[in-house]
């Protein structure tokens, strides 16, 4: 007999998608650095693949005109802060957090990277920072 019964997984993408917090977990950061420069992209349920650029970043906090990576500097400094405003919706969380995450997972990354909404979540979490917390800010 087959059990008609959906995976307890199932059950927690509706409630998470309930509380609008799926298409975070949804979100995946991707990053190239070339002989022509960085990319940095970024795909979500709602908008796709998108070049993901510094300027939103830069409106709450302006680091560098250019997102960078494996080193400790401005231009991580900026992704860092991108990822966590794009990630959680909060300017204060993004400015409050950036120089952490910069030095515990943006100087760390090589020349290809893929960042998950669910590892930039756990990342948070080991910061005490709560899905809850998220949807009260």
């Amino acid at each position: 007999m087959v059990n008609a019964e959906p995976p307890h997984e199932f059950y927690e993408l509706i409630v998470m998608a309930q509380r609008g917090q799926l298409q975070r977990h949804l979100a995946v950061y991707t990053g190239i650095r070339t002989q022509k420069g960085t990319y940095v992209e970024h795909m979500s349920p709602t908008r796709g693949m998108t070049l993901f650029e510094p300027g939103p970043s830069q409106a709450v906090d302006n680091r560098s005109p250019v997102f960078e990576w494996g080193y400790g500097g401005s231009g991580p400094a900026q992704l860092a802060i991108a990822i966590l405003l794009d990630f959680t919706g909060s300017e204060k969380l993004a400015v409050k957090c950036f120089h952490d995450y910069k030095w515990q997972v943006i100087a760390k990354l090589g020349d290809r990277w893929t960042i998950t909404g669910p590892e930039v979540m756990a990342w948070l979490n080991s910061k005490g920072i709560t899905e809850d917390d998220l949807a009260a800010m």
